[in-house]
């Protein structure tokens, strides 16, 4: 069921917002599974990088965790400091206590003590991304063993996804931009293309049939419909028109040659037939008679005016009543008690 507004918008344009509106549903699909497909390349990509940087600090890490705190710390020295997207690095030993960091990543100590906890209680390296209040990061939790396969400790790599995101915006708006423009080229092209090619050609062939039917029309019906059958049918059914109304037009001349002439009885017949048995009444300022005094004596008169003139007859003929004003110096002297005119 279509909204009310849209029944009275023209049917190209109709046409060209129901098909733009399908196309542009599937463009945006399309475009949101490409964008998710890049997003999730991003950070596979993020993956391999933060596993690579793992496998190149494993070692230095399960020497370091051999030391004291202390001497682990200042055994790394600058290796955990971040480079524009790494924040930074973090070891750990295996009861979860923090062994060494680099200097980004004590802003979101909380969240790496969790995700260390759960990866020495499972033994298993953890992937994962997390949302803070104002950073959205990647964070990759290695296991460190040493040569006999014993957990060592754990070494975390955090990275930041801000330019991820940026990216995808970007993808997102310009994806929104190419998606927009498309559609509003479709739907100029679609009602524009619809208008030439049916509205256009089918408000001739109702001007043509309204022509037809008042009587000022041309022979053939337009062109360029868009059936071809439309053209012929329409054709034949112009040259039946005029053949019925040529038919009826000559019938109706020979009726009025027969009956044109109205006498007294025939008005009263129809004027009786068309009031179903009732009376016609005429109530009018204008009387058909009035009474003026001549020498003192009551004179009748018959005002001129053409709605005198016209229905006066009619109504003689019919046993009408007229129903008026009294203006003549002499009418109440000639009429009765009801006031109805002698």
């Amino acid at each position: 069921m279509l909204p009310k507004s849209l029944l009275y918008l023209p049917n190209s344009l109709r046409m060209g917002l129901l098909i733009t509106a399908l196309v542009g549903l599937l463009i945006a699909a399309l475009a949101w599974f490409q964008i998710e497909r890049e997003r999730r390349s991003d950070l596979e990509e993020m993956d391999r990088r933060a596993y690579v940087i793992a496998h190149q600090m494993a070692y230095p890490a399960q020497v370091a965790l051999q030391l004291p705190d202390g001497e682990a710390a200042t055994a790394f020295g600058s290796m955990l400091e971040g480079y524009r997207r790494l924040i930074g690095l973090a070891v750990y030993r295996t009861d979860g206590r923090l062994v060494a960091a680099g200097k980004g990543v004590a802003d979101f100590a909380a969240v790496l003590q969790q995700a260390v906890g759960q990866t020495l209680v499972e033994g298993k390296d953890t992937v994962a991304t997390r949302r803070t209040a104002d950073a959205h990061l990647h964070l990759l939790v290695s296991v460190i063993r040493a040569p006999d396969g014993q957990p060592q400790g754990a070494l975390a790599v955090l990275h930041d996804l801000v330019g991820l995101d940026e990216r995808a915006t970007h993808r997102q708006a310009l994806f929104g931009f190419w998606i927009g423009f498309i559609v509003l080229s479709l739907l100029l092209l679609t009602a524009a293309g619809a208008w030439l090619l049916y509205d256009q050609p089918l408000n001739r062939l109702a001007e043509w049939m309204r022509q037809l039917r008042t009587g000022d029309t041309a022979e053939a019906p337009p062109i360029a419909l868009p059936v071809a059958r439309l053209a012929s049918e329409s054709d034949r059914l112009a040259a039946s028109f005029r053949a019925a109304r040529t038919a009826h037009q000559a019938q109706a001349r020979a009726v009025v040659r027969a009956d044109n002439l109205w006498t007294r009885d025939r008005l009263r017949a129809h004027v009786v037939d068309c009031l179903r048995g009732g009376q016609l009444l005429v109530i009018s300022n204008r009387e058909p008679y009035m009474h003026e005094l001549r020498d003192g004596k009551p004179r009748l008169i018959m005002p001129a005016g053409g709605l005198v003139t016209a229905l006066d007859p009619v109504l003689q003929a019919c046993g009408g009543v007229w129903v008026a004003h009294g203006s003549g110096e002499a009418d109440r002297r000639m009429s009765d008690a009801k006031g109805r005119s002698l």
